[in-house]
């Protein structure tokens, strides 16, 4: 045998995995040294109590001032809700004047205006007044609305003639008592007759007032000083008849 030294064959294949190795060690490097760091969150500034009481001062002073708004735009809708329930209310007095043929039955009516109609047109029936709104009632304010509204109208008339004015009243309230309940008539009744205890109170007190007291009876008084045999001063020279 023949000592000789075998050479050493080396695979390319060898250095070609330890290339890839190394490169693909080499990017993962690089990867990672050009990430980018995440940013890291603002610290958020602690506020004094300084600015604390300011931003809680700013609040309420906002609040306020959108409360003040809110109320605003509330009294405004009411007050127009009430001027327009006013003109109605006065457009429907007007109108009734008008109806019962301008005679100067209200307060506001028109001083001087007419107060005599036809005989012919005062007969020829009732007024229409159902389509005046206030004749219209649908709750107990409306219903309040309407009676203060045809009480004094209806209640002037007694100046014109107390006798019938009186048989007006019982006829109308008959009228209206047809559409009442047994006791409903009742409380009306129990209502007229309060209201006749008091009239009788204020008639008996006015009576007393007129009543003259009674004059006390004249007399005389003598002066008992004086001595009334005593004839020494009268004129001897006097001739009694």
């Amino acid at each position: 045998m023949c000592d000789f030294d075998v050479p050493v064959t080396r695979n390319d294949f060898e250095d070609e995995e330890e290339d890839g190795v190394l490169d693909s060690w080499e990017a993962g490097d690089s990867d990672e040294e050009e990430k980018p760091a995440a940013p890291k969150a603002p610290t958020k500034k602690k506020m004094s109590i300084q600015q604390k009481i300011a931003e809680r001062e700013k609040k309420e002073r906002e609040e306020r001032e959108r409360q003040a708004v809110a109320n605003k735009a509330a009294e405004d809708a009411e007050s127009k809700k009430q001027r327009e329930q006013k003109a109605q209310v006065d457009s429907d007095l007007n109108n009734a004047a008008a109806l019962f043929g301008e005679v100067n039955l209200h307060p506001k009516a028109r001083a001087g205006a007419a107060s005599a109609e036809a005989p012919s047109e005062a007969a020829a029936g009732p007024a229409k007044l159902s389509d005046l709104a206030i004749f219209k009632p649908n709750n107990k304010q409306e219903f309040d609305n309407l009676r203060k509204t045809l009480a004094p109208l209806l209640s002037e008339l007694s100046e014109k003639s107390s006798l019938q004015y009186g048989n007006f009243v019982v006829e109308l309230t008959r009228d209206l008592a047809k559409a009442l309940t047994r006791d409903q008539i009742a409380k009306v009744n129990s209502t007229l007759n309060a209201v006749a205890s008091e009239k009788q109170r204020e008639e008996r007190a006015n009576r007393g007032k007129k009543k003259k007291p009674i004059a006390k009876a004249a007399s005389l008084k003598v002066d008992e000083s004086k001595d009334t045999t005593n004839y020494d001063d009268f004129d001897e020279d006097v001739d009694f008849m």
